[in-house]
């Protein structure tokens, strides 16, 4: 409630002072006159003050002068009343409160204070003031305190220090002036702020009247009167001149109305136009949307192709080392019964390799149709397990090529999307690794390296080979369509643009290239699961 409190009273303050633009200047006017009146006040009673403190300060120190001047002989002569008569004389100049006379040991001689008479003055301020004349090795000491000025002066024969004389002045006199200065001022302001107002009344009350003229018909333009008559005088004043730039701009915005009639109707004709141009651009719109999906359709199709013919070639090596083996199994029956060896020891081994042997046939198979099966949803699974079941198809392939693959599966890290759209692009990147190394110096002692990490957010697959990386003046191109820079007849130039765009565009991640020491780096920046 307290805030709303402080709002409302801010609110009920601000009224005290008409929202008008006269009662502003007025007001205006009548605060800067108080605030120069204030300053004149401030800087006066400055002035006053300083003038009585001085005038103090400098009575204060004649007097002990004085008395300092006269007091040695009587002092030593320990003549106490002519050191009473001395200070009597002295105690008849205004202000002074009382005046004391010292011998060297701080004992009172002589006082207007008959009560202290042969006491050592030993009051924290009497100590304060004779540590000071002391120390400082000064003829006279001044102390501002409690309304006073307290002055000690040391009574000196020659060199050698006899006695000390202390006066204290009534200051009370600084405050009474600058009450009187406040008061004063105060009057002063008052009849500052009334003839202020006044002079400030006068002098703006005509051009207020224009101004309040001016106002008025500003508010019957703004409510679609246009024939408004501002009126003008002869007078070269600053309201005069806004008055005839107002009247310039009515009749100004009078032909600017006339001129956005004459561009409405324009505009509804444009309208119709552009209306009627939408309609052809939707159809433009739709036709070329179609003819963009059936390329990318086809770009898919076309990867898919090639992609299965990099299969066909795995699968051939694959199998060619199973159906030698096979072969030759086959082959040795006949040798076995030449020479009586076909007995049933023999048949439970050569039925148990050649189960064994299909049963890698059936498993290349089941892989190559486990690639190629189309996905209808997306699931959960381990990106480890595509990378391994990717290997297994070019493993044989890659041995063929003396390229050897080297991952370590252990990590596991989930993704949810297709399995065979990340199994298509391991595929289309291990492909480019071995046609680099093929054509590197490294042909016949070839590595590819495959790992899993992560980050904060993703999981990352880092592909690299020492085929030697990739040129320079390629590096930028090789993930658009249908760039390639391998022979005529060896690549189309989609694989890796196909790989991007399922990347980027199914799997809401990232596939970037780079070069190190030995060959290229491919990198697969894959969005985590809740599970990872």
């Amino acid at each position: 409630m307290r805030p709303v409190r402080t709002v409302t009273n801010r609110k009920n303050r601000m009224k005290l002072i008409p929202n008008t633009f006269k009662a502003r200047i007025i007001a205006s006017v009548m605060l800067l006159h108080t605030i120069l009146i204030g300053i004149v006040i401030v800087d006066i009673s400055y002035v006053q003050i300083n003038s009585t403190k001085k005038h103090i300060r400098e009575t204060a120190n004649t007097l002990v002068a004085t008395i300092a001047a006269n007091a040695p002989s009587w002092l030593i002569s320990n003549d106490l009343n002519a050191l009473s008569e001395l200070i009597s004389t002295a105690k008849k100049a205004n202000m002074v409160n009382n005046i004391y006379i010292m011998d060297r040991f701080g004992v009172i001689k002589a006082s207007t204070d008959t009560n202290s008479l042969f006491k050592i003055m030993d009051d924290n301020i009497s100590l304060v003031l004779s540590a000071s004349i002391k120390n400082n090795k000064q003829q006279i000491v001044l102390l501002e305190h409690d309304n006073v000025v307290d002055t000690i002066s040391s009574i000196k024969v020659g060199t050698d220090t006899v006695g000390y004389v202390r006066v204290i002045i009534d200051n009370s006199a600084t405050k009474a002036e600058l009450n009187r200065i406040y008061k004063n001022g105060l009057f002063y302001i008052f009849i500052a702020i009334f003839i202020g107002g006044l002079l400030a009344y006068l002098a703006i009350k005509s051009m207020l009247t224009q101004m309040e003229k001016l106002s008025a018909a500003a508010i019957k333009i703004s409510e679609g009167n246009e024939d408004v008559k501002i009126e003008t005088t002869k007078n070269d004043n600053e309201v005069n001149r806004l008055a005839i730039v107002f009247a310039k701009m009515v009749s100004s915005l009078k032909e600017k109305i006339n001129q956005s009639a004459i561009q409405q109707e324009q505009l509804k004709i444009q309208a119709n136009e552009l209306e009627e141009l939408n309609k052809n651009l939707k159809a433009l719109v739709e036709t070329e949307t179609n003819r963009r999906i059936e390329q990318e359709h086809m770009l898919l199709q076309q990867n898919k192709l090639a992609a299965l013919g990099e299969m066909i070639g795995a699968i051939a090596h694959q199998w060619r080392q199973p159906l030698n083996s096979l072969g030759l199994s086959i082959q040795d029956i006949s040798y076995a019964k030449q020479f009586n060896e076909l007995d049933d020891n023999y048949i439970d081994k050569f039925q148990k390799d050649s189960m064994n042997t299909i049963k890698r046939l059936s498993s290349t198979i089941d892989d190559f149709r486990n690639f190629f099966k189309p996905n209808k949803e997306k699931k959960e699974f381990f990106i480890e397990d595509v990378i391994a079941s990717t290997i297994n198809i070019v493993e044989a392939q890659f041995k063929n090529n003396f390229i050897k693959i080297e991952f370590d599966k252990t990590p596991k890290y989930r993704f949810f999307g297709f399995e065979g759209e990340l199994g298509q692009v391991i595929l289309n990147i291990l492909s480019n690794a071995k046609d680099a190394i093929n054509n590197s110096k490294n042909k016949d002692n070839g590595v590819v390296k495959i790992s899993t990490t992560d980050n904060k957010s993703h999981v990352v697959i880092e592909i690299s080979d020492n085929g030697g990386g990739i040129p320079p003046n390629v590096i930028e191109r090789i993930f658009e369509p249908y760039y390639s820079t391998k022979e005529q007849g060896k690549g189309v130039g989609i694989g890796l643009y196909m790989s991007k765009e399922i990347v980027e565009r199914h799997m809401n991640g990232t596939i970037t290239a780079h070069n190190n020491d030995e060959g290229a780096v491919f990198r697969v920046e894959l969005p985590k699961t809740s599970t990872n």
